[in-house]
């Protein structure tokens, strides 16, 4: 889908994303543009066929114009690949992904409202959600977690923390003076991908991001979040006693 109105700070402005069938395990896909989906697909299939030690035979592909295109053509018929196309505006016939999207919408936009931070962070908050959307139950397996059933590994929970709480870097020793502060408040902005290990972390100055292992403070977020709830509370329950305060005032008249 995409391009989006407001790109992520990396520049990222369309996803494509992946739903297998059996394990209902969900890959999510950062473009700049439409126009690498091929190097997409290409790089799936090959990550599918090593994993799975078995070909995609049969995907079912929405039926749009970067999709349907001679180079993907060409590498399916090649690898034998039959590819199924979607009812052109149609969105039941490929309902399971759509309801996938629409999840990931949702997740997506309250992270951003809990955490307090811009549309210009939707990318790695996409990349968060699918992370804790693939490691919860789903109905259609019984209750069977979605990570557990394509790895054949339980999962484990002590990694996970809250997208966009106050996180510090340890400044290495030969980085620093003796006075100088042996940390660095930053962001933390997900999970590092596979084949590499830490977490993504953002830098505010400089800008950019770094993986790492260090200090998180998830009590600041909770804590600001539970402030801003009660003075919206406090607000809306001082506007709704002034319009009561005016419905006496006129009744008394």
């Amino acid at each position: 889908s995409g391009p989006c109105s407001t790109s992520s700070i990396n520049g990222y402005g369309c996803v494509v994303s992946s739903i297998a069938c059996f394990s209902r395990v969900t890959w999510l896909y950062l473009m700049k543009n439409k126009n690498e989906v091929f190097v997409v697909f290409k790089n799936f299939h090959a990550f599918t066929t090593t994993q799975t030690c078995s070909k995609l035979k049969w995907p079912r592909i929405d039926n749009r114009k970067e999709y349907i295109n001679s180079q993907i053509t060409v590498f399916c018929a090649k690898n034998w690949i039959k590819w199924e196309l979607t009812t052109p505006n149609n969105p039941t016939s490929n309902g399971v992904t759509e309801q996938y999207n629409r999840t990931l919408c949702e997740r997506v936009g309250c992270t951003l409202s809990t955490s307090n931070l811009p549309n210009a962070f939707r990318g790695e908050a996409s990349q968060t959600a699918l992370h804790i959307i693939n490691q919860c139950p789903h109905d259609s397996l019984r209750g069977g977690i979605t990570e557990d059933i394509w790895s054949g590994k339980s999962t484990l929970y002590d990694h996970l923390h809250i997208f966009g709480c106050e996180a510090f870097v340890h400044i290495r020793q030969e980085l620093r003076n003796k006075l100088d502060a042996k940390s660095i408040e930053c962001i933390f902005w997900g999970y590092s991908v596979e084949g590499e290990m830490g977490y993504r972390i953002y830098l505010h100055h400089p800008r950019k991001v770094i993986r790492s292992c260090d200090v998180f403070n998830e009590a600041k977020l909770l804590k600001s979040n539970c402030t801003s709830l009660e003075s919206t509370k406090r607000m809306k329950f001082q506007q709704q006693s002034t319009i009561d305060s005016r419905i006496i005032s006129q009744g008394d008249e």
